[in-house]
């Protein structure tokens, strides 16, 4: 019975690799496909242009950016298990964010305020920086554009909060933090327009979109991917019309 539960897995999990492998390629021929059909546009919009002196490819252009950032976020999908991993501290990740954030708020008019306990810059966790501050990064656009999308909003602001918990997450799987005490608690909290209670569940599975009318439905389950494979967690909690905080939690270097 054993080796029977063995075949399966093993099948299962050369069904998966088979899959990845697919995916990679798709991703590659898809890249290539989408550069090809980026310069035909330009060319096309040129040449009307020059020959009648009108030309307006604006739904044509709304589309390809539509499929290049499907494209993106698949390919982020398919390779968030590829982390360059190493001692990273807790004050390096939220400063790399901090730098990011005016470049994105663009016109809102959004303020990010940045609330850390005591010492808590000075923990280590072991991490991907990059993967995991494009992870952060995605969850604060997502946090702008539901700011922006609420009407009755008058003070437009993002809280991130950083606080240092006894561990309460399974981080066995890792050598580096194999037995970790603590964990840093990241919680990203908008005023926006917040998600109904039916949704909050689903925000962080493949294909779920909640509101954006360009939305992938990849995103938050990127970012989803990232976390659990530096060994944390991630929550949701919204309340229609108030906000909505995304709670994430990662182990600290013992």
């Amino acid at each position: 019975m054993e080796q029977v539960k063995l075949a399966s897995y093993e099948k299962l999990e050369e069904e998966n690799r088979e899959l990845k492998t697919v995916l990679r390629k798709l991703s590659h021929e898809m890249g290539n496909a989408l550069t090809l059909l980026g310069a035909s546009i330009f060319y096309v919009e040129t040449d009307i242009a020059t020959a009648n002196g009108k030309c307006d490819v604006s739904d044509l252009k709304n589309d390809y950016t539509y499929i290049c950032n499907l494209f993106k976020e698949l390919r982020e999908y398919n390779h968030t298990e590829s982390l360059a991993k190493k001692e990273v501290t807790v004050g390096e990740l939220v400063s790399s964010i901090e730098s990011a954030f005016s470049k994105m708020a663009g016109n809102e008019k959004v303020f990010l305020v940045t609330h850390r306990q005591d010492n808590a810059g000075n923990k280590k966790i072991y991490a991907d920086l990059l993967k995991l501050r494009q992870a952060l990064i995605n969850i604060l656009k997502n946090c702008i554009d539901a700011i922006a999308e609420n009407e009755d909003n008058k003070g437009k602001r993002i809280d991130v909060s950083v606080l240092i918990e006894p561990i309460t997450i399974d981080a066995t799987m890792d050598k580096k933090i194999t037995h970790a005490k603590e964990m840093v608690h990241i919680e990203i909290r908008d005023n926006g327009k917040g998600i109904c209670e039916a949704h909050i569940s689903e925000i962080f599975q493949p294909m779920f979109t909640y509101g954006k009318k360009d939305g992938t439905g990849l995103g938050l389950s990127v970012v989803r991917k990232i976390v659990e494979d530096h060994k944390g967690k991630i929550e949701a909690v919204s309340v229609l019309g108030t906000g909505t905080a995304i709670h994430i939690y990662l182990p600290i270097l013992k």
